[in-house]
């Protein structure tokens, strides 16, 4: 996205007032991207040495699905702050987005080096391992990033998704179940648990998970693939 330029300055020993910080955090949260992303390129414009600016625009162009745009502002982001865990990572979920799965890879773990308790870190390396086609390294950093943090829905589903490519699938069914159990509306976890059931001769059982996993996600393509195939 291409920036409007204005006069005003910032030098490099600046900060940004800690109130439009807030602003920006608040917005992002609550869903209102458009005038966070505003409030984030304002920033990034008067205070370009300074790395909270491009750090949130990135992870923001990042949430609304601007994956191309968002480069830019996290690779900037990383500059100005190389020691920050949460900003490679961020880089790395763009990298993968982009396909540059071998810099993605650098960057997950250039954050696990500086925080190794940082389990997005391990399920996003491992999101990057599965695309890969590393299952085993996929597995270990899924297991890794729920060791770290239990209540991880979204790397049980993730370990599920690979346990089921390995092969493995009651031990991917429980993976799908345990997501299901600590995120209720996750549609992706029921879908890939009816999938299983279906598999598995549970028709019924199948039916009922692809009918909520449509009710969770009504655009579901997969789902009513799915659906079409247990009727």
């Amino acid at each position: 996205m291409k920036k409007k330029h204005n006069s005003i300055k910032a030098s490099s020993a600046e900060n940004p007032p800690q109130q439009i910080i807030e602003m920006v955090i608040e917005n992002y949260q609550s869903g209102r991207f458009k005038v966070a992303e505003e409030l984030a390129n304002s920033l990034s414009l008067k205070f370009p040495y300074h790395p909270f600016g491009w750090k949130a625009l990135g992870a923001i162009l990042q949430q609304t699905n601007k994956i191309e745009e968002s480069l830019i502002p996290m690779q900037k982001s990383v500059e100005l702050s190389p020691h920050d865990a949460e900003a490679l990572c961020n880089l790395g979920v763009t990298l993968h987005d982009l396909a540059k799965l071998g810099e993605a890879k650098e960057s997950f773990m250039k954050a696990l080096e500086l925080n190794p308790s940082f389990s997005e870190a391990y399920n996003n390396l491992g999101n990057t391992y599965l695309k890969m086609g590393k299952l085993d390294d996929a597995k270990t950093n899924y297991k890794t990033a729920i060791a770290l943090k239990p209540e991880y829905a979204e790397a049980h589903n993730n370990l599920g998704n690979v346990l089921k490519e390995l092969g493995e699938l009651g031990v991917a069914k429980a993976s799908y179940t345990k997501a299901i159990s600590l995120k209720p509306d996750f549609a992706e976890a029921h879908h890939e648990l009816s999938i299983i059931l279906r598999e598995q001769g549970e028709i019924e059982k199948a039916f009922a998970f692809s009918i909520k996993a449509l009710s969770l996600k009504q655009n579901f393509t997969e789902a009513y693939v799915n659906l079409s195939q247990i009727l």
